[in-house]
């Protein structure tokens, strides 16, 4: 009778730990439940805050708009999305960046960035940031972010291959001091009517162009150059006839001013793929 019962009371406790639920997955946004307050530089003076009360939420402030969001599937980094909107987090080697898109949902990279952020190196938060932050400074020490009014933009070499199209441009520093570029440029075609190109979204890559890797910090000494690549199919290959830019309008990040040059690409689907802002391979072909 005794080993029935004993027999009885093993298979209960086994179930009550089958039923029992897991223990909940450490919170990388907090230290001992207490959210995290962090705010990140979005150049121009512009600030975003983003506090993030648990491991899968994040509720991002930017330009008077409040937004929560949800812990949601990233090839890499760390992406929150609802909304409408999508607050991305990437570790480069100089420290946490967090770009602010309109969110395309699912796994799906969003539209044209609203803001490229750097997290500040006083965050004024309690407890830990999130899971790869470093806290390092943004900028190469005594440079400052370059501004729009000392750049200027130019379309440098065309490339194409089995009907992909692949275009290099040069971002010019044309000032008297050194300064730093960090991201992606905010990219427009516009058509003959300056309107944007009819169903092309530009898309963000950390694999648009030769070199692929998240964005690194660019030290851009006077009369110097960055670069930038684009690629996009330059066949028509479906039903979906080519349109063509006449003009680009591309905002350097850390900046709200865009630069306007003549430009004519013909892209034959619904996106054209955008690289971050590069260091000059020193290509004597550019």
């Amino acid at each position: 009778m005794r080993i029935a019962t004993s027999a009885a009371l093993i298979a209960a406790l086994g179930l009550a730990a089958c039923e029992k639920p897991p223990a909940p997955a450490p919170t990388p946004g907090t230290s001992e439940g207490h959210p995290v307050e962090i705010s990140y530089d979005c150049g121009g003076g512009k600030v975003l805050k983003a506090t993030y009360p648990d491991a899968r939420t994040a509720v991002v402030n930017y330009g008077g708009q409040s937004f929560s969001l949800t812990l949601g599937e990233a090839a890499s980094g760390s992406r929150y999305v609802g909304g409408g909107r999508e607050w991305w987090l990437k570790t480069t080697p100089t420290g946490e960046v967090g770009t602010l898109s309109p969110s395309a949902g699912g796994a799906a990279a969003g539209g044209p960035p609203i803001a490229t952020c750097a997290k500040t190196t006083n965050t004024g938060s309690t407890g830990t940031p999130p899971a790869g932050s470093d806290g390092a400074a943004t900028t190469p020490v005594g440079l400052t972010a370059c501004k729009s009014g000392d750049l200027s933009l130019k379309h440098l070499s065309d490339d194409a291959g089995a009907g992909q199209r692949h275009v290099v441009y040069g971002i010019i520093n044309n000032s008297s001091t050194a300064c730093s570029l960090k991201g992606y440029v905010t990219a427009a075609w516009l058509d003959a009517n300056g309107k944007p190109l009819d169903g092309v979204t530009v898309i963000q890559s950390e694999a648009g162009g030769p070199v692929s890797g998240p964005p690194a910090e660019v030290a851009l000494q006077p009369k110097a150059r960055a670069v930038f690549f684009i690629s996009y199919t330059g066949i028509q290959a479906t039903d979906k006839l080519c349109v063509t830019s006449a003009t680009l309008q591309a905002t350097p990040p850390g900046n709200s001013q865009a630069i306007q040059i003549a430009d004519i690409i013909a892209p034959c689907t619904d996106h054209i793929t955008l690289g971050p802002v590069r260091a000059d391979p020193g290509d004597a072909n550019l």
